[in-house]
């Protein structure tokens, strides 16, 4: 781990190096959240495992992290990732001075809302079991990415629906709690 950068720094190149053990792309660095990208732009028939797998490396370098966080006397750090397994268009975007890759389409908007969703879940899972003061992930999968990683991936299928914003039904989704 560094030492000698800042926290948001330290945080980003870790978790990018999880990423990319697991063939992940980044696109896009939206503060401290990140857009990943897992089958794209070259296809890959496992991208859902590869995504999860990824996820929970990101998990586990949380315990680390916490030790540089800022904030650790006053709340452990926390993160919330959430994956989604859906057809998307890609390409170069922009003209001139100003072109970079990027995807776009319902599969991009649907895993920003279910990363939304998990401020949600782990709020409610505090409320219930209470806050044990621990660095920790929660990792939501939809019902898309669960049908290809279902037979690798251990996880609770009690978290409720989420009705996000636009969408005509809720998204079935189950957290992550690590593969089989």
């Amino acid at each position: 781990m560094c030492i000698r950068d800042s926290f948001l720094n330290c945080y980003t190149d870790a978790m990018v190096e999880a990423i990319f053990a697991e063939q992940g792309v980044l696109d896009k660095v939206l503060g401290d959240g990140l857009l990943v990208l897992f089958g794209a732009p070259q296809p890959s028939p496992d991208h859902a495992l590869l995504a999860v797998r990824a996820a929970l490396r990101m998990a586990d370098l949380l315990s680390e992290l916490n030790e540089m966080w800022p904030l650790r006397d006053q709340r452990p750090l926390r993160i919330g990732i959430g994956i989604h397994s859906g057809p998307l268009m890609d390409g170069i975007v922009g003209r001139g001075r100003r072109v970079e890759y990027t995807v776009i389409g319902d599969a991009v908007n649907t895993a920003a809302r279910v990363q939304d969703y998990t401020k949600d879940v782990l709020a409610r899972r505090i409320a219930q079991e209470g806050d044990d003061g621990q660095p920790g992930a929660i990792i939501l999968i939809t019902q898309a990415t669960y049908e290809q990683v279902k037979d690798r991936v251990r996880v609770d299928p009690d978290v409720s629906p989420y009705q996000a914003k636009g969408k005509a039904e809720p998204i079935r989704v189950y957290r992550v709690l690590g593969l089989s």
